[in-house]
């Protein structure tokens, strides 16, 4: 999947799917504290795609998760394999590896109730609000969702449900867009972040 594709996979789901990082066991959903100064940075001279969504350090601290460290291999070995995923060593086995321009934060996976077998997601609650949406393209937007409303084609008035052929259910963007507080749009020409509301962009 392409950057803008995720995006629209995590917008239109409203989830977020979860992998473990290398090295680690556990699964997490992986983040970067970036000001705009440094996203600046990440996008335009490291290549990073200006798209992805945004949430506040206090929502993630609350969530579970939190700041990596980064520390050399020797020092991450002696860390229990069950804390392995708040590590990111500097590669010192024949080339040296740094990896902390990225500034990583991880939201580690729960473990399924009865199991212990990692989630594999996060899905968002439908009360959360996204902090903001990045994207690289001031026209795009997420492809439209069903909205749970039905209307009868034949005669144009609402219908409770698809029970005929004629039945037509409505498309809306998807929420977390809509909700969102605000709409970050990557501008390669001056380097920064438009910010915009999503009802600006609707």
């Amino acid at each position: 999947m392409t950057s803008q594709q995720r995006l629209d996979s995590i917008l239109g789901g409203a989830r977020l799917r979860a992998f473990a990082p290398f090295g680690n066991e556990r699964a997490a959903v992986c983040f970067s504290e970036s000001p705009p100064d440094h996203m600046a940075h990440l996008i335009a001279d490291l290549g990073f795609p200006p798209w992805g969504i945004v949430m506040t350090r206090s929502e993630l601290v609350a969530g579970g998760g939190g700041a990596v460290a980064y520390l050399p291999d020797h020092v991450r070995d002696k860390f229990p394999s069950n804390l392995r995923h708040w590590v990111v060593p500097f590669g010192t086995n024949g080339r040296f590896e740094d990896w902390s321009h990225e500034r990583e934060w991880r939201l580690p996976m729960p473990t399924k109730p009865g199991t212990n077998e990692y989630c594999s997601a996060i899905t968002f609650k439908e009360t959360t609000n996204l902090q903001a949406i990045l994207v690289g393209d001031p026209v795009w937007r997420p492809t439209p969702v069903g909205s749970g409303v039905w209307i009868d084609a034949s005669t144009g008035h609402p219908h409770p449900g698809p029970a005929t052929a004629f039945c037509q259910e409505q498309t809306e963007l998807p929420r977390l867009w809509r909700e969102a507080r605000e709409i970050w749009v990557w501008n390669p020409g001056t380097r920064k972040i438009d910010i915009c509301l999503p009802s600006e962009l609707s």
